[in-house]
């Protein structure tokens, strides 16, 4: 009982070898209605493609495409770049960093880049300028021994991407710690960036803070974080411009537990959100949180699961602690939704000049 709807179709064809998506084609053919009206009458191009899916026909590659594609073989070799093809042992001991390096100079837009299982041990990764690409991560990146560096991972300007599995090792304690605050995040997430999404992380040990936003990032968002350790806030959002940004599945195993900077005289957050008052396009905007899950961990830290400042739009949902739900609000917060919050209790200060409107708390649970 097939009904035809006439028209242009877009589509894409996507080609596999044991790894993964090696090659996408798209394209595009006109349905026109059978006579009978029992089905569709394919389009010549549309014939010619599934004589090519059917026989992979490499010359009806050739014949279809703008662009000349002669081996499937050779494109595989430059769409998807696996770190380990360029030097990367992933032992734990050897320094991988030039090998990220030299992958990542080689990874080309709507690619695919790969750190298989082991520990990679580098100095810093800077994954810039990368756009539409999926990043595959079953190994660990790890901070190497007294390496004094902003970040052991950082993004720039990779509109588009995903990141699947990423999973970082700060390895504090055994590293130069600046011992400031907000500095040396295990992840950095630079400035303006758009379309991003991180999957299944894991971020443990970091110096300060776990993630760090840098500003003006719009739809960069978390599915699913695991946070060990974290010396500071679980994430910094700071800069200001922030909009439209998701963080959902949030587990927290510790934060605040960098003794040398003396963190116990400062307030850390699971998420601290901020950015500098009077400045055109700093203000945070529309940002959501669904099913945090905190452990305190062994710390003497002021505990902070929200310290807002200079946001309008904010919605948190299934906030579970086995702490305080400690709530700074820090000067223009405006239109703050929380909802089933399941701590001992919740505590809220207002600090500096505030502008405080529509702060609300409903079907929680607390003392």
């Amino acid at each position: 009982n097939e009904v035809a709807v006439t028209g242009e179709v877009k589509a894409k064809a996507q080609f596999y070898d044991a790894d993964g998506r090696i090659s996408t084609l798209s394209f595009s053919y006109l349905v026109e209605q059978d006579p009978t009206g029992s089905g569709f009458i394919p389009s010549a191009d549309e014939e010619t493609l599934i004589e090519f899916v059917m026989n992979n026909a490499q010359q009806k590659i050739d014949e279809l495409s703008d662009v000349d594609v002669v081996d499937l073989t050779l494109q595989m070799a430059e769409t998807v770049i696996d770190v380990t093809k360029f030097g990367a042992k992933g032992d734990g001991v050897t320094d991988d960093t030039e090998a990220f390096a030299a992958a990542l100079a080689q990874l080309k837009n709507n690619s695919i880049f790969k750190v298989p299982d082991g520990t990679f041990v580098v100095s810093k990764v800077t994954i810039s300028n990368k756009k539409n690409c999926d990043f595959y991560f079953t190994g660990t990146i790890k901070a190497k021994n007294g390496v004094d560096e902003s970040s052991v991972v950082s993004t720039l300007l990779c509109n588009g991407s995903n990141f699947y599995g990423l999973t970082i090792d700060g390895n504090r304690g055994n590293v130069i710690d600046r011992g400031i605050a907000g500095d040396q995040p295990a992840l950095a997430v630079g400035k303006d960036q758009k379309n991003i999404t991180f999957y299944n992380t894991v971020i443990s040990n970091s110096i300060m803070c776990g993630v760090v936003y840098n500003g003006l990032c719009k739809n960069v968002n978390f599915e699913s974080i695991e946070f060990n350790n974290i010396g500071e806030h679980g994430f910094y959002i700071s800069g200001g411009g922030n909009e439209n940004c998701h963080y959902n599945n949030v587990t927290v195993n510790g934060f605040g537990q960098n003794p040398l900077f003396q963190i116990n005289l400062h307030e850390c957050g699971v998420f601290k959100i901020r950015s500098t008052l009077g400045t055109a396009n700093t203000t945070n905007k529309n940002l959501e949180f669904d099913t945090v899950n905190v452990i305190k961990g062994n710390t003497v830290t002021v505990v902070v699961v929200f310290y807002l400042m200079n946001i309008i739009g904010l919605k948190a949902k299934n906030i579970y602690s086995d702490t305080d739900l400690f709530v700074v609000s820090d000067m223009n917060v405006l239109d703050v939704e929380f909802d089933n919050i399941n701590t001992p209790r919740v505590l809220y200060s207002a600090t500096g000049t505030p502008n405080h409107n529509g702060i609300i708390l409903k079907n929680s649970n607390f003392s």
